[in-house]
């Protein structure tokens, strides 16, 4: 339970200073941080995946199998494929990358000319929606994942230090923006389904010892029947509406 406890601290620690830098992390960090406790490569990969559900970014690490969506395979509602038919064709108004440029472009990024994101960040929108698509995911619109990315490619651009390959690693932030928003709000639902469990559980419980010792039931019997602390109840009845006599 201590070591528990101390490696819960110590992921509250590493949220706190992602936190301070933005919602951003490096792997060379996590790694540094939890160097001591010696983590394996699989402890190590569910940590960024947890960093990743709290909508942290962690440079320098891409989800295995995150690329699995094809063109072929995308299955977008109605209302998604009229926001990608409108949202590419307002893409067309703007000029198209010319040959080199985003390579004079990152140059003069790397020299200190901040003037120039404007334009970076425009000729990296169709590839965000690209990511978007290889990304895809149906419980989540696909218009979010487009915003999500667009919005981690103007924060890749403004925290840019790494110009020996700009390119990649502009693009494995917004790969990162929109898995984190995946990770995130599958996450929520994850938790809301379990909740709901509980509830319907608790409820059971309720009506059957209700049934089975003729009186409204405690806190101490529903303890001891569903294996759960006072608080845990508590909270569950909070949401179920119910009440128990204390006692």
């Amino acid at each position: 339970m201590a070591d528990r406890l101390e490696f819960h601290e110590k992921l509250k620690g590493i949220l706190e200073l992602a936190a301070r830098q933005n919602s951003r992390i490096t792997t060379e960090e996590v790694e540094r941080y939890f160097k001591e406790d010696q983590l394996s490569q699989e402890q190590i990969e569910l940590v960024y995946e947890y960093l990743m559900s709290q909508k942290i970014i962690v440079k320098g690490y891409e989800k295995e199998n995150s690329r699995k969506t094809d063109d072929k395979e995308l299955k977008m509602d109605a209302d998604e494929e009229a926001y990608l038919k409108e949202y590419l064709n307002d893409l067309k108004a703007l000029k198209r990358a010319k040959p080199g440029e985003k390579d004079m472009l990152f140059g003069r990024l790397a020299s200190g000319d901040t003037s120039v994101k404007a334009r970076l960040t425009e000729v990296y929108l169709e590839e965000v929606v690209e990511i978007a698509k290889e990304l895809y995911h149906p419980e989540i619109f696909f218009g979010d994942l487009v915003q999500e990315g667009n919005v981690n490619l103007m924060l890749a651009l403004e925290g840019l230090t790494e110009f020996d390959n700009p390119e990649k690693a502009v693009l494995c932030e917004i790969r990162q923006g929109i898995t984190s928003l995946i990770e995130e709000q599958t996450e929520v639902k994850k938790r809301g389904q379990k909740m709901v469990e509980k509830v319907s559980a608790l409820d059971e419980a309720i009506t059957k010892l209700t049934d089975e010792l003729g009186h409204k039931v405690t806190f101490e019997e529903l303890m001891v029947y569903m294996d759960m602390s006072e608080q845990e109840i508590k909270d569950i009845m909070r949401l179920a509406g119910e009440e128990a006599e204390e006692g």
